[in-house]
């Protein structure tokens, strides 16, 4: 026997060797491109929800101002002072104004919860807090 066919009989089984490293260098890649392909999706998923909560709580700031300018518009001192001392919305301790954030076809996105501490006497500094909320369900 020649010594080429028995260097070709000592290799018969490296190239099955060879393509089970290759097999599992391959597989060991694609397992960490799933993993971060999932949890970029995870990520953006929250991003996306906590930007829609912020959106939430800024339209209930914006009915606010809303609600503060169309109530004491035109009014003299003494009724605006006089609308504080009743009972505006979210003004009331332990019960903040709650309401829901539709879209255009009327399904409940989520809501807004709004705490109002109202002004001191003689000032017209308005402390309002909005609270943004989505319901899950409707995702």
């Amino acid at each position: 026997m020649t010594t080429i066919t028995k260097i070709a009989k000592n290799k018969k089984g490296s190239a099955l060797a060879y393509c089970l490293i290759i097999m599992t260098v391959v597989l060991i890649i694609l397992v960490s491109m799933l993993q971060y392909i999932t949890s970029q999706v995870k990520s953006s998923e929250y991003q996306a929800s906590r930007e829609e909560e912020f959106q939430i709580a800024e339209t209930g700031i914006n009915f606010y101002q809303w609600y503060l300018a169309y109530m004491t518009s035109g009014e003299t001192v003494a009724q605006i002072q006089n609308f504080w001392n009743g009972s505006p919305l979210g003004v009331v301790p332990g019960h903040p104004y709650v309401a829901d954030y539709k879209d255009s076809s009327g399904t409940v996105l989520g809501s807004y919860t709004i705490t109002v501490v109202k002004p001191q006497a003689g000032s017209t500094i308005v402390d309002i807090t909005s609270v943004g909320t989505v319901n899950k369900a409707s995702k």
